[in-house]
């Protein structure tokens, strides 16, 4: 509760606008502005691409002062008042098309100088489309908030599946009279699982405690499946900040285990492979299995991946899915802005 007196702001769902896709929306919401406002010559080619270039030589430059602003601002903006917003927002647009617009008409770029009136309407134009485009990106933000809970409880319904938590608790309990510790050790990684799947709070999550809960899943899958599973760990040097969606890796390795080992009575291997490059994070979790074997799968646990990716990263992140027969595989790639890196242990085998 807070305390009298002082008042609690809300964070509103603000856009990350240093992401690739709103830059390039913002740069083709641009073109398309300007393509606009030169229809008054598309009576003839050559006008109408006179004018539009005259046009986009202001807009351009204002639409990328305006993107690395607000980018260098989307923090602190995020816990203003919509006003204060929208606001900064305006003036972060207008104030390079006023310059502009000045330089442009004192050294005569068109044949007729702007007026004071006219340099002060369109710096004003360009104040709306900037405030406007805020509010679009915060109004698409807010849209994707309940796509984004949707697609979690899509996730958690798909984590906990009846068949992993029968066969754990049945490893379990063959396990209780001849080796107690391992049974505890079971049941606590068991517990560790389930309480991350009906965990509530933030979507991006340490990538440590994720590579934590996928060996905690690991080595309760070794105890029921024995020498049929292999799982081979290969972790380098990742940011301690980095942090990934929650529930990325552990639904990739149950998929792994469900579809590719579980169905083939003869040893088969998982290999999961998290490194950085770039400033990307690489992600790779591939597995052997059998054409023709087992079910077939709904696909929906790497479908919930794919969409919590789009909605979290938009275009700056990207999964691949494939096989050649023998081994399917699974790539994610992520944006990562290191600091510190530390070194991961080679984990459990």
């Amino acid at each position: 509760m807070a305390r009298t007196g002082q008042s609690t702001r809300l964070e509103v769902p603000m856009p990350d606008l240093c992401n690739f896709g709103l830059v390039l929306r913002t740069l083709l919401l641009t073109v398309a502005v300007s393509a606009l406002l030169a229809l008054p010559d598309a009576s003839v080619w050559l006008a109408w691409s006179v004018s539009f270039f005259r046009i986009i030589g202001i807009a351009a430059p204002t639409a990328v002062f305006w993107i690395v602003t607000m980018c260098a601002l989307g923090k602190r903006l995020r816990q203003e008042p919509a006003w204060a917003r929208y606001l900064s927002a305006g003036l972060v647009a207008a104030l390079p098309a006023l310059a502009l617009l000045t330089l442009f008409s004192v050294i005569r770029v068109t044949e007729t100088p702007l007026s004071m009136l006219q340099i002060l309407s369109l710096s004003t134009l360009c104040a709306v489309l900037g405030a406007t485009a805020l509010h679009y990106f915060e109004l698409r933000a807010r849209a994707f908030s309940p796509a984004l809970a949707s697609a979690r409880l899509q996730a958690l319904q798909s984590r906990i599946r009846p068949h992993f938590l029968f066969n754990s608790l049945n490893t379990a309990a063959a396990l209780a009279r001849i080796d107690p510790a391992r049974t505890e050790r079971l049941l606590e990684d068991l517990s560790d699982v389930f309480r991350a799947a009906l965990r509530e709070g933030t979507t991006l999550v340490p990538l440590i405690d994720e590579i934590v809960l996928a060996k905690q899943y690991a080595a309760i899958e070794q105890l029921r499946l024995g020498s049929r599973l292999q799982i081979h760990w290969r972790i380098g040097k990742v940011p301690q900040s980095a942090r990934v969606p929650s529930l990325l890796l552990q639904p990739l390795l149950e998929n792994a285990v469900h579809h590719g080992i579980e169905p083939v009575a003869e040893p088969g291997d998982v290999q999961v492979r998290i490194a950085t490059f770039g400033r990307e994070l690489r992600i790779k979790v591939e597995n052997s299995y059998a054409p023709g074997t087992g079910s077939k799968g709904s696909g929906i646990a790497l479908a919930n991946i794919r969409e919590r990716l789009n909605l979290l990263y938009d275009l700056e992140a990207q999964m691949r899915t494939g096989g050649d027969g023998k081994r399917f595989r699974v790539y994610i790639k992520l944006p990562l802005n290191p600091s510190s890196a530390i070194s991961s242990g080679p984990g459990k085998k």
